[in-house]
């Protein structure tokens, strides 16, 4: 794993423990460069603003920080309206979809869901109602960007894990929207679909009437998302860490399955490194073995993790 730059190590402290670092932000504003920030860095600048807002409210950098949350905001409330339309269209064709990736995120884990960016929304559905989802959508007027013949594919099925979706809805603005049959990009796999829907989440918003992945799988996802140096996925799992139950077992069981294993022990080990979670070394050092000799026992690290990190049962 890369050591952190002084600048990153700072605002991932900002970010993540702020109550136990409150001098990160100005160490971040003292190691940082506004025209060239460090890579990963750019979308954690709306909750920095945020936290300026309370703590530096005369700095030079809080007006664009400011234009950045806005955008952001904006940006979201599109998105999230075109999810809306696609998770209506699904229901109505009787297609099971689960709100996942950034926009579920935002409106579970998140208490201002302007401060964490969406980009385009993912909308989750079983692999095996890949075809009638994809019909019910542009039956619907939303259509594949770019056009392709090959969504109808076995190939396709198997190796990609979704497709965007746009739809015209207002003069120059399009609705995005991702269609996944996969939960995981990084390891697409048919025979898992069943399981992310057995145990799923209601999402309580005013904004969107959804159901999403349950926490642990919510982790799973979150922690595999994007390449090495992004930064968000480290903020997504220490909030979905502190705020749910995980049933770790089930986590790395599928991290397991999933081959990720070093991504996720890697984000783990990261984001104790800086402050932000108390995990112990052997779920750590369990992640890291490729495939255990007999089925785990997780017993003693299990009871080693703190209040809200601990196993908890499925939601429905």
């Amino acid at each position: 794993m890369k050591p952190l730059s002084p600048s990153t190590q700072a605002l991932l402290q900002a970010v993540l423990a702020p109550d136990t670092n409150p001098e990160a932000i100005a160490r971040w504003l003292a190691a940082t460069d506004f025209e060239r920030l460090e890579a990963g860095q750019f979308l954690l600048l709306p909750l920095v603003y945020r936290q300026m807002e309370r703590m530096a409210a005369e700095h030079p950098w809080l007006p664009r920080l400011k234009g950045i949350f806005r955008r952001t905001w904006f940006a979201n409330q599109l998105a999230l309206r075109a999810a809306e339309d696609a998770l209506r269209v699904l229901a109505a064709a009787g297609q099971p979809a689960l709100l996942v990736g950034p926009a579920a995120l935002a409106l579970t884990v998140y208490t201002d869901p302007g401060t964490r960016p969406i980009g385009v929304a993912q909308v989750l559905t079983p692999t095996a109602d890949r075809l009638a989802a994809i019909r019910a959508l542009t039956a619907d007027g939303w259509q594949p960007a770019p056009l392709t013949d090959d969504l109808t594919t076995a190939r396709c099925e198997r190796w990609l894990a979704g497709h965007l979706f746009v739809k015209p809805f207002s003069g120059k603005e399009t609705f995005q929207v991702r269609l996944c049959w996969h939960a995981l990009p990084q390891s697409p796999a048919p025979e898992w679909s069943a399981q992310w829907f057995e145990r799923t989440a209601p999402i309580a918003s005013e904004s969107i009437q959804a159901r999403t992945l349950d926490p642990t799988d919510q982790l799973l996802q979150a922690l595999t998302a994007g390449p090495a140096y992004e930064l968000m996925p480290l903020v997504d799992g220490q909030r979905l860490i502190t705020l749910h139950s995980i049933d770790w077992p089930r986590f790395v069981r599928m991290a397991r399955q999933s081959c990720l294993t070093r991504m996720v022990s890697d984000r783990l080990a990261l984001m104790r490194e800086v402050g932000a979670l108390q995990l112990p070394d052997l779920l750590l050092a369990e992640l890291r073995l490729p495939r255990p000799a007999t089925p785990t026992q997780p017993g003693a690290w299990i009871r080693s993790i703190p209040g809200s990190a601990r196993s908890g049962s499925a939601s429905s």
